[in-house]
């Protein structure tokens, strides 16, 4: 729900998408979010991208929040070095923690320096559906995602990681961490 905002830039999308009221956020171009570190969303936020080509470059941050809906972005982070190690905020495309009620939908992932899309610290009820996830060389570091993050972390994490992959494409170099 809430207002609708078209972004462009890097700081306008930074306002939208961490602005306390109820938001629906229409990306445009690629946007290039890597120095603002992790882009750290606000709960009650859809972020949708127009077209097909809409594209961030960095790490998405969703951290500590409710009802986030993600949709139609593709996200690239490239490292650096031979591990692909690297990479803006965390190395991912999404960098998810502590949060609830979020949908990843129609997404792209591709040469993301630590994971594409991370679930970890007890998120809860998220569901990434209908998402290509790619690597385009090979770094030694190709994993698509993780859902917790240590077996250490039980106390956080017992009944919570209730996630759901649905229809998701493990595409070329995809190695490790897929359901």
């Amino acid at each position: 729900g809430g207002a609708t905002q078209t972004v462009t830039t890097a700081s306008a999308l930074q306002s939208a998408v961490q602005s306390a009221a109820p938001l629906v956020v229409q990306v445009s171009g690629t946007i290039d979010i890597r120095s603002l570190s992790d882009l750290n969303v606000a709960a009650n936020k859809t972020i949708v991208g127009l077209g097909t080509n809409t594209t961030l470059l960095g790490d998405l941050g969703i951290y500590m929040v409710i009802n986030v809906i993600v949709r139609n972005l593709h996200f690239i982070n490239l490292g650096t070095g031979t591990n692909n190690s690297g990479g803006a905020g965390s190395g991912d495309g999404i960098t998810m923690q502590r949060s609830r009620n979020v949908w990843i939908d129609h997404c792209t992932f591709s040469d993301c320096a630590d994971g594409s899309c991370d679930i970890t610290h007890a998120c809860d009820f998220v569901t990434v559906s209908w998402c290509r996830f790619y690597y385009t060389t090979n770094h030694n570091h190709d994993f698509v995602g993780l859902v917790g993050h240590s077996a250490d972390n039980a106390a956080e994490d017992t009944g919570h990681l209730r996630v759901t992959f649905h229809h998701d494409w493990y595409d070329t170099l995809c190695k490790e961490r897929m359901p």
